[in-house]
């Protein structure tokens, strides 16, 4: 027996269905897999932050409630990276839909966030800095005016903390110039995150479409040659079982096409 009996056919269910995908699809199907699992990797980091902060062993201090978004985060990424991961790897076609449901989703949310931002512009920010004051507690209204070297917010006199390291300045002005900064860098942020959701909706339907075909496909074959799982039948040097032996193909499939291949069936034995 040749070596090539023991090779499944690239058409059998029990191939790799990688040789049904074409070498772009192919491509797509690992970076995306690629891709996912590093987001993965980023989802345990965001989450050990996360916990590290929430029982103090960090030696950044943050809020209970920002310790706990930052674990929400954290695990709405790994399991999103989850999904894509091995969606695209497995190529399950239905886990690749939910993928794009919620990747969907989570992009329009963030334009949402990001165009409200743009629109709300100079003003918003005046109104983000107000807010994070008035609900700032005496030590972080002390913090802010330490390190900022200013008292009060609009005015010395303005709703200062205990402590002032400064009584000529007062805070407003510079926590909006350092609030703009940031917005800048969330800015850069945001799009970078959407331009990354995109590609993992494009991928998604790419895999989503060529699994698709190549069912379509399969189903097609089998419905023109019968079984795949018995007998004997020999293309593009695999050979395998078809029922009854070896079958030449009609003389107008020969030369057919499959997957964008051209199949190379012998026409006679």
């Amino acid at each position: 027996m040749s070596t090539s009996a023991a090779c499944p056919h690239p058409y059998s269910p029990h191939h790799n269905v990688e040789v049904g995908l074409g070498c772009t699809l192919s491509l797509i199907k690992w970076f995306s897999a690629g891709l996912n699992f590093l987001f993965l990797v980023l989802g345990v980091v965001v989450v050990v932050v996360g916990v590290n902060a929430d029982l103090g062993w960090s030696s950044i201090q943050v809020s209970t409630d920002v310790a706990k978004g930052t674990i929400g985060l954290g695990c709405i990424i790994f399991f999103l990276a989850f999904l894509g991961c091995f969606g695209s790897a497995q190529l399950k076609k239905y886990i690749l839909y939910l993928y794009f449901v919620l990747v969907f989703l989570i992009f329009i949310a963030i334009l949402v966030i990001f165009v409200t931002a743009l629109m709300n512009g100079d003003n918003g920010v005046h109104d983000t800095v107000s807010k994070i004051w008035d609900h700032a507690s005496n030590d972080d209204r002390n913090a802010i005016q330490k390190s900022l070297d200013c008292c009060g917010f609009n005015s010395v006199l303005d709703r200062p903390g205990s402590i002032c390291y400064s009584v000529t300045t007062s805070c407003a002005d510079k926590m909006h110039d350092l609030a703009v900064h940031y917005f800048k860098i969330l800015e850069i942020v945001f799009i970078s995150v959407m331009c990354v959701l995109v590609f993992a909706m494009i991928s998604s339907c790419c895999l989503i479409s060529g699994i698709k075909m190549m069912d379509k496909q399969i189903l097609a074959y089998e419905r023109m040659h019968g079984s795949l799982e018995s007998g004997m039948y020999q293309t593009g040097g695999y050979t395998t079982p078809m029922a009854g032996g070896y079958r030449p193909p009609p003389a107008h499939h020969q030369g057919m096409t499959l997957y964008g291949q051209e199949s190379k069936l012998p026409s006679a034995v």
